[in-house]
């Protein structure tokens, strides 16, 4: 309940529009290593900590399990549930297999053991307390032990991500994580010359500097798998394309305001660098245009007959009532929460 403001605008979008699904990926080949440590350099440092920390919650789990209450064991069987799913102990290509969808959707099992990290890191102390009892000075050992193996190879990785970021052969689109086809930046080359952008205060210098391609869930007229013509297409009618226009938010309702100019006599199709999901709602120089008339593109960015001279474009979207719904049950469960959290604190203090 307390997602649901997140989960109803997921439901009302996927099932209202026709969207292009993220690049599909092997299910098995994106799961965890983390009960593989299998790693030898400064770039993965970090990640044996977590392997140590998996293997060690692994052990403690079961070999103190008559010693723990019911929270220290919901705790830690619920953080090695999440970091488990996402490694290859699970069938993930029989998964697939079965449900393709997943392939596009989840792409990295992974992720799912990037929820239980933090669960991890927090039950471990919990488990190693109640396994090893009163004993302050054991304990305090095996904390500052991990804490100093930690610190030292963390400062590794970090050691190793500013050198490749000042590196000034490391181009811009290997600084992002993407190829070079896949990303626009006009005059920036290097990840090193990106790193100014980050200190001139002038956000938009830094949001203008680089377009990194990003096709996933725009709405189109037949669905269709992100590939490399999707990547091209959306390069070719967002990322090289939007600066021709003028973008103004408007901050009382909640728009933005394209403007552009057409150059020639009479009136031109132009491709606008905008999508339209169900709810957009689009105002034309002044006039309404119906969501089942637009012309896309095979991206999703819209057809406009432009006349000549300025033009602008209202973009903004209506909120179904479904989603205030949600949004206020969310509300309502969060504040009934924490009255109840409060009274039982009080309640417990009072009459202990």
């Amino acid at each position: 309940m307390l997602s649901l403001n997140v989960i109803v605008p997921m439901i009302e979008v996927f099932t209202n529009n026709k969207l292009v699904s993220p690049v599909s990926m092997n299910l098995a080949h994106q799961a965890s290593l983390i009960f593989q440590p299998t790693y030898l350099n400064a770039n993965s440092g970090a990640d044996i900590v977590m392997s140590i920390l998996a293997f060690t919650g692994l052990i403690l789990i079961f070999a103190g399990w008559s010693r723990y209450d019911t929270f220290t064991k919901m705790f830690g069987i619920t953080a090695l549930v999440y970091i488990v799913i996402g490694t290859g102990f699970v069938p993930w290509n029989n998964i697939a297999s079965i449900f393709p969808g997943l392939s596009s959707f989840l792409q990295m099992p992974r992720r799912i053991t990037w929820i239980g990290t933090p669960f991890l890191i927090l039950s471990i102390p919990l488990l190693v307390t109640k396994i090893l009892g009163n004993r302050e000075s054991m304990n305090r050992f095996l904390y500052t032990a991990l804490a100093i193996v930690s610190v030292v190879l963390i400062t590794q990785k970090v050691n190793s991500s500013v050198d490749f970021v000042q590196n000034p052969k490391t181009s811009i689109a290997t600084g992002l994580g993407t190829i070079d086809k896949n990303l626009n930046s006009p005059t920036i080359k290097t990840i090193a010359a990106f790193q100014s952008k980050f200190h001139t205060g002038d956000l938009g210098a830094l949001i203008n500097s680089v377009d990194r391609t990003t096709p996933d869930y725009i709405p189109v007229n037949q669905k269709n798998e992100t590939n490399q013509k999707t990547y091209d297409e959306y390069l070719k009618y967002v990322s090289k394309n939007w600066r021709n226009f003028r973008h103004t938010v408007n901050h009382r309702d909640a728009t933005m305001t394209l403007t552009w100019v057409n150059k020639s006599n009479s009136s031109k199709n132009m491709n606008v660098p905008v999508v339209a999901y169900k709810n957009t709602e689009l105002l034309f120089n002044g006039k309404t245009v119906l969501n089942n008339r637009i012309n896309r593109s095979v991206i999703g960015t819209i057809y406009l007959s432009s006349k000549p001279g300025v033009n602008n474009l209202v973009v903004g979207y209506t909120v179904s009532w479904f989603y205030k719904s949600a949004l206020l049950v969310s509300l309502l469960t969060g504040v009934s929460l924490m009255i109840v959290y409060l009274y039982l604190t009080v309640n417990k203090r009072l009459f202990r």
